[in-house]
């Protein structure tokens, strides 16, 4: 029912309760599975539309999906999608510097040309 959320804390409280019960870690690590899919999906889609804001948050909870399992397997599922959105971050930085730079070239081009004609 794309309730990800909800079930990944209610099988999360049912494999604590009951760490031998391999059918709720069967089923845990299925709900992870299909959540990181929908959370790849959807920074996909807003990286598409240029929707950054909705992009990194998508893959930084990917990434803690994985990452707070603990498990060395799991937690190596987490880079990529840490790494993908560092670089979305990276870009918007790089971005903000140049347009920075082209705003402030023209103010120093008239400067230039002030003192230059004086």
């Amino acid at each position: 029912a794309k309730q990800h959320e909800e079930a990944l804390a209610s099988l999360a409280e049912a494999v604590r309760l009951d760490s031998g019960n391999q059918a709720a870690q069967v089923h845990l690590g299925q709900a992870r599975e299909a959540f990181s899919v929908v959370l790849d999906q959807s920074a996909k889609d807003a990286l598409l539309a240029r929707k950054y804001s909705v992009a990194v948050p998508a893959l930084q909870r990917a990434a803690e999906l994985w990452a707070s399992t603990g498990s060395e397997g799991e937690v190596r599922r987490s880079e990529p999608f840490r790494k993908r959105g560092s670089d979305v971050l990276f870009m918007l930085v790089q971005r903000e510097k140049l347009a920075a730079e082209r705003a402030l070239r023209p103010r120093l081009l008239g400067l230039a040309w002030a003192h230059y004609r004086a």
